[in-house]
């Protein structure tokens, strides 16, 4: 029994109409797609800058702090993107458990 089930018991000479509602903060494919080309263009850009600094540093230009400061960025970008995807498909995953069986016959 769920929990809307033992609500509505106890209340059992009141009449509720439970509806479900479809998720209002999904985000269209489109939009999906630009923010993840988004991100993989800042990650892009920031493996590119590691590159730079890490030669820079072979050359004595730049100190190895910097170097772990271009890594970290890349490390953090690359969490970024697997939380957006991740997140992504969860709300995909959401949408087809909200689906009936009888809609996908």
């Amino acid at each position: 029994m769920s929990l809307i089930d033992k609500f509505l018991d106890c209340f059992a000479e009141i009449e509720f109409t439970v509806c479900n509602n479809k998720n209002k903060n999904q985000l269209s494919l489109e939009t999906v797609a630009t923010g993840e080309r988004e991100i993989l263009r800042m990650l892009n850009d920031a493996k590119r800058s590691l590159s730079k600094a890490k030669k820079l540093n072979q050359r004595g230009k730049v100190s190895s702090e910097e170097v772990m400061d271009h890594e970290w960025r890349v490390h953090e970008l690359e969490i970024e993107l697997e939380k957006f995807r991740e997140s992504q498909n969860l709300d995909i995953d959401m949408d087809l458990g909200d689906l009936d069986d009888e809609t996908l016959l």
